[in-house]
C-alpha cells in the first residue's frame, strides 16, 4: 500500500517487470540516448495490458504524450541518429525516404524496443523438481511495429500498431512489482527514477529488513558518481539528496553500515508494513494476473482470428461470452496460459481448472 504524502494524492499502481529494476543499468546500455522513451513506452504497454486492455496494441501520440508527460512536438520531432542506419539496416529507412516521412524520435525508440535484444530474467518453480528456477533470456520487447498514416496530406494524422512477445506478457504476469505510473515524470526529473524502481521491488519482495552491500551499486541507480578521494561525501550525498527524498514516495527507513568490500558501505533497508505477510492479499495478486495474462491472449487471438486492428468494445465482450462462437479455442488459450503460469501440462490444467474456465466465461458471474 502506498503511504507517501505524494502517492495518495493521485496514485496509479501498476505491475511493473522486476527487470525494471534489477536490469535497468543494462538496459540503459542497450538503448543509449532512447533509454528513457523506451522506459516510458514499456510502461505504457504494461498498464495497457492491465487497466485499459481496449487500448492495447495501439498508440495514439495525444494519448502516450499526456499520459507519460511528453511534448507531442519533441516525439514527432526528425531522429538525429536513426538507429535503422546503426547497422546498415536500411529497410525501413529507406521505405521511409520514398514516402518522403523522415523517421521521428517516437519511431527510433519502438524501432528499438523492436530490433534490440534484452536481458530479462523470470522465476519459475518445478514442482517435480520441487525447485526455485531462475533464468534469463534475451528478448525483444515489441515484436511488430506498424506506422499507420491515415492520408497523403503532409499532416496526416498517424498512429501506431504493435504486438508484444509472449515473453514480455509473461513477466508481467509472474515476475512483476508495482510501482505508481503517474509519479514516473516527476521522479526522473528528479533523477529518482531507478532508485525509486529498486526500493519498490525490495517493498514488494516482502522483506522486512533488506541488506544492500554493493555500495557502487546504489549510487548508479541513485544517479551518483563514486568519489575516491572523497568516499565520505558521496555516502552522505547518497543519503541526503537521495534516499531521503524518496521517503516522500515510500515508506521506508534506512541506515547505512559497516561491510566488507571495495568501498566498505552498505544499507539497511527496512520496510515497516512488510512485518505480516497478508496471504489473502497475495492470492487476489496473483489471481488478477492471471486474469490479465489470459484476456491479454484472448484479445490477441481475437484481433487475428478477425483480422482487425481496432477493438469495440461490446462487440468483442459478446464474442468473448457466447459460447456458441469460437469456445473450443477460447478454452484452449485458457487452458494453455494457465499451463504455462503454473508449469504443468495442459492437460493437468485442463483438469484442474475446468470450473474456473466455465466461470471465466460466465456473463452472469
Amino acid at each position: 500500500m502506498e503511504t507517501g504524502n505524494i502517492q495518495l494524492k493521485n496514485s496509479h499502481v501498476i505491475r511493473i517487470d522486476k527487470n525494471f529494476s534489477e536490469n535497468s543499468l543494462d538496459w540503459l546500455k542497450v538503448f543509449g540516448q532512447d533509454a528513457n522513451l523506451c522506459f516510458d513506452i514499456i510502461l505504457y504497454v504494461s498498464n495497457d495490458t492491465q487497466k485499459d486492455i481496449f487500448n492495447f496494441g495501439k498508440i495514439d501520440l495525444n494519448r502516450f504524450s499526456k499520459t507519460m508527460g511528453y511534448s507531442k512536438n519533441n516525439l514527432q520531432a526528425k531522429a538525429a541518429i536513426p538507429a535503422q542506419t546503426e547497422l546498415e539496416n536500411k529497410g525501413t529507412f529507406n521505405a521511409l525516404e520514398r514516402s518522403k516521412k523522415f523517421i521521428t524520435v517516437f519511431e527510433n525508440a519502438l524501432y528499438k524496443l523492436g530490433r534490440f535484444n534484452i536481458p530479462v530474467t523470470s522465476i519459475s518453480y518445478d514442482r517435480e523438481k520441487g525447485e526455485q528456477v531462475l533464468t534469463t533470456n534475451f528478448i525483444q520487447i515489441i515484436k511488430e511495429i506498424k506506422i499507420h498514416v491515415l492520408s497523403d496530406k503532409v499532416h496526416s494524422k498517424i498512429f501506431y500498431s504493435y504486438t508484444t512477445s509472449e515473453e514480455f506478457d509473461y513477466n508481467l504476469s509472474r515476475y512483476f512489482f508495482f510501482a505508481d505510473l503517474n509519479l514516473v515524470k516527476e521522479l526522473r526529473d528528479k533523477n529518482l527514477l531507478l532508485l525509486y524502481f529498486y526500493l519498490k521491488n525490495i517493498e514488494n519482495g516482502k522483506h522486512h529488513q533488506f541488506i544492500e552491500r554493493d555500495f557502487e551499486k546504489l549510487c548508479l541507480f541513485a544517479g551518483i558518481k563514486m568519489s575516491q578521494e572523497n568516499i565520505k561525501y558521496t555516502k552522505k550525498n547518497l543519503q541526503v539528496r537521495k534516499l531521503s527524498k524518496v521517503k516522500d514516495y515510500i515508506d521506508f527507513d534506512y541506515a547505512p553500515i559497516n561491510v566488507s568490500g571495495k568501498w566498505k558501505y552498505g544499507f539497511n533497508f527496512i520496510f515497516k508494513n512488510n512485518k505480516e505477510k497478508i496471504e489473502d492479499k497475495d492470492f487476489e495478486i496473483i489471481a488478477q494476473a492471471d486474469r490479465d495474462f489470459i484476456d491479454l491472449k484472448l484479445l490477441k487471438y481475437y484481433k487475428r482470428r478477425y483480422k482487425i486492428g481496432d477493438v469495440n468494445m461490446e462487440t468483442y465482450k459478446a464474442w468473448f461470452f457466447n459460447k456458441d462462437i469460437d469456445y473450443e479455442n477460447k478454452t484452449n488459450i485458457y487452458f494453455n496460459a494457465m499451463a504455462e503460469l503454473y508449469k504443468i501440462t495442459k492437460e493437468k490444467a485442463s483438469t484442474r481448472f475446468f470450473k474456473r474456465a466455465e466461470i471465466f466465461f460466465n456473463k452472469t458471474t
